[in-house]
């Protein structure tokens, strides 16, 4: 998506992906991170439209439990003579209580031609990048729709990747940034009115109450 106006904020314009010299390194440096997250978030607008034209692929994501775990893998391109990308990694919700980080993840990216592994990536610090390009993508669509007539963003998450979509919708909406709420804090007292709901949250129960979205 070349352009996009975000509610009630100056508009913002997304830089071109040049995948020409092969795929990118993500490390899981915040540095490294800052300064990918702009060209992350163009290359994930446009490779979901490739996705829904049918130029790019996803195969079913593969899941195996193991003792109240959860291992996962998923496999992708992202164009029709794209890297093939493999993506792997782990939920353990045991961790949190041990200070460990709640999924570690990998992501392989193999040659087209000879099928070699030519790069590795942090696959949570891809995560933080790519899930909220996704989020900013709908948003952005939504927008252009003219869906999205509040101003107003919560994110529900206070976690890493509630964080990480409050950061992108704060870069991209300056003038209006989101106000983040925990699972136990919704609705936050400073949203009155209509909102644009951003769910960052792995409960297993109801966050949001029924009563509380407008009908």
């Amino acid at each position: 998506m070349a352009s996009a106006r975000c509610p009630g904020s100056r508009s913002a314009t997304a830089e071109p992906f040049d995948w020409a010299n092969g795929p990118a390194s993500v490390s899981s440096a915040p540095a490294s991170a800052h300064a990918a997250a702009t060209r992350i978030n163009a290359n994930t607008a446009k490779r979901l439209r490739a996705l829904a034209e049918g130029s790019a692929a996803m195969g079913p994501r593969a899941l195996l439990d193991y003792g109240g775990n959860t291992a996962f893998s998923y496999l992708a391109r992202a164009s029709a003579d794209g890297w093939p990308v493999v993506k792997l990694g782990s939920v353990n919700p045991g961790n949190a209580d041990a200070g460990l980080p709640l999924i570690h993840a990998l992501v392989l990216i193999m040659d087209r031609v000879s099928g070699a592994m030519v790069a590795t990536a942090d696959g949570e610090a891809v995560t933080l990048l790519r899930t909220p390009a996704a989020s900013l993508a709908a948003a952005r669509a939504l927008v252009d729709a003219g869906a999205i007539a509040s101003s107003a963003v919560v994110v529900v998450g206070a976690g890493r990747q509630g964080r990480a979509h409050a950061q992108a919708f704060a870069d991209w909406c300056p003038d209006a940034p989101p106000v983040v709420a925990s699972s136990r804090t919704f609705p936050p007292p400073s949203t009155d009115g209509p909102v644009t709901v951003i769910l960052c949250s792995s409960s297993r129960t109801p966050i949001i109450d029924a009563a509380s979205v407008p009908q």
